[in-house]
């Protein structure tokens, strides 16, 4: 994803309708620095991680938040969305 910059998304629907997402990038959470940066520029957040580790990410995520808050009080709302598959994930 981080050399196409986009993803292919198939819905789960009768028609198996498809589409692109584009303009995306991905970071590693380690990159701690990276990280802080993408989150106090962007006005989406999405997170691929994996339902067992949502919460090792959140922490920095929330961390981020706050700063952003803080720092650009005149930015638009942050949306964030978890892309995890599971049953009653959280």
């Amino acid at each position: 994803m981080q050399k196409r910059g986009q993803y292919p998304v198939t819905l789960a629907n009768k028609n198996r309708d498809s589409f692109i997402v584009d303009n995306v990038t991905s970071i590693n959470l380690n990159d701690t620095e990276d990280v802080t940066k993408a989150i106090a520029e962007a006005e989406i957040v999405t997170t691929a991680v994996g339902i067992s580790a949502l919460n090792d990410i959140a922490e920095t995520i929330a961390q981020e938040i706050e700063r952003r808050l803080i720092n650009n009080k005149d930015l638009n709302p942050l949306h964030i969305i978890a892309c995890e598959n599971g049953i009653g994930s959280r």
